[in-house]
């Protein structure tokens, strides 16, 4: 299941954390986070 961080902050206003650390410890509470993945990332240099 795909869930958008921007989503789960709406639904969770508390967190606070940024989302590399929220999957682990997602994964500490019987959650595990196969990968975070961040759109746009390494298209800093087009044009």
């Amino acid at each position: 299941m795909n869930v958008s961080y921007r989503w789960l902050r709406e639904i969770a206003p508390g967190i606070q954390a940024p989302p590399e650390e929220l999957a682990d410890r997602l994964g500490m509470l019987g959650a595990p986070v196969e990968e975070t993945a961040r759109p746009g990332a390494g298209l800093d240099d087009l044009v």
